[in-house]
């Protein structure tokens, strides 16, 4: 089944792969290019007038919709770093800037590498730290069961849920179009 969950409802496709973005086309890019989640520490940006930094805030404001596709591969701590980095280009109350959010895919596809799924509920019970490489994990930073509670605490305000029970595929080579 290819399952759509919607958080509230133009558009700024995800995918948490280059490969998967690229199928996505149209301007989709990774997860961690478009929201600037880093690969390992996850903290505050200290230079906030970058241009990378002003793009990457412009773009998400411009945006109505979030789609993350192939959310299987995103887990609870991911989300987590998500959000945080969306509230850090988007400050104020509501979630996600007050954008919206729909995550796509099939929860049965790859589980997330170094993440616990979606799915799971509870307390965080891995072992890592969310420290720089060679370095004191800086005292603003959050922890990895805080991004993990983060990203459990915003999966429990999607609203909608949609199933789609059958395949359709464009077979664009077909003679009869």
């Amino acid at each position: 089944f290819k399952t759509m969950i919607f958080h509230k409802y133009q558009e700024c496709m995800r995918a948490p792969t280059g490969c998967a973005s690229f199928q996505l086309k149209n301007g989709a890019t990774t997860i961690h290019r478009a929201f600037g989640v880093p690969v390992g520490f996850c903290g505050k940006t200290q230079n906030k007038q970058t241009p990378a930094f002003c793009r990457r805030q412009e773009r998400l404001r411009n945006a109505g919709i979030f789609i993350i596709d192939e959310f299987s591969m995103v887990g609870r701590q991911m989300l987590g770093k998500i959000l945080y980095k969306v509230r850090e280009c988007l400050p104020g109350v509501a979630t996600f800037g007050g954008k919206d959010l729909a995550l796509a895919g099939d929860v049965k596809q790859a589980s997330p590498i170094g993440d616990e799924p979606l799915y799971r509920y509870g307390p965080y019970r891995g072992k890592g730290l969310n420290k720089p490489r060679h370095a004191e994990k800086p005292a603003d930073a959050p922890s990895l069961a805080d991004l993990t509670k983060e990203g459990e605490l915003l999966r429990e305000e999607f609203q909608d849920v949609a199933i789609l029970r059958e395949v359709h595929r464009i077979n664009r080579d077909a003679d009869d179009l």
